[in-house]
């Protein structure tokens, strides 16, 4: 990726809290809670926007577009659509498990979202695979079975998967269709 180039990335995985420290028990109750704030941190140091479904002012805003139709769903889903270059989803909570559910059902956030699930779950039967996955990729969705206890290896994914959106837009812009 170029110097100059950032990005807005919805950054979606187990509530965390980004005003305190790593010790606040929201951001290590989890190793999938320390992943999401250690990529918060590592990823708006390059100098990428970082949006979580729990940021206050993109609630606030879904409202007053929404009005009484707002919701969670609804006001991520006109975000990440009109604003989001790209959308990192860590699968690990209740809250992000239903987000994931959403997305994979449309083609345009498949198409620059990468999801990563922790190894440990690759092979399992169980919905996310069978159903949630399978949809995700057969829409162009990147799938990723990493530890999630390699904070380093997951920077780096995110990092390799940035450039592919990168790349991608520029080829858009050349085009004109960006």
């Amino acid at each position: 990726m170029r110097a100059a180039e950032t990005y807005s990335i919805f950054l979606a995985g187990p509530y965390i809290k980004i005003d305190e420290n790593i010790d606040h028990p929201e951001n290590n109750k989890s190793l999938a809670s320390t992943l999401r704030y250690f990529l918060y941190f590592a990823l708006e140091e390059v100098g990428h926007v970082i949006y979580l479904g729990e940021d206050v002012e993109l609630r606030n805003n879904g409202e007053k577009h929404y009005g009484s139709l707002a919701n969670a769903v609804v006001y991520e889903r006109h975000y990440i659509i009109n604003h989001i270059d790209a959308v990192i989803a860590l699968p690990s909570s209740p809250g992000s498990f239903c987000e994931l559910g959403d997305w994979v059902s449309d083609e345009r956030i498949c198409k620059h979202m990468l999801v990563i699930i922790d190894k440990k779950y690759e092979g399992k039967t169980n919905y996310i695979n069978e159903g949630v996955v399978k949809f995700a990729y057969r829409n162009h969705a990147t799938i990723v079975y990493h530890s999630y206890e390699d904070q380093q290896g997951i920077l780096s994914l995110c990092e390799q998967f940035m450039e592919e959106v990168a790349q991608r837009m520029r080829v858009e812009k050349l085009y004109g269709r960006a």
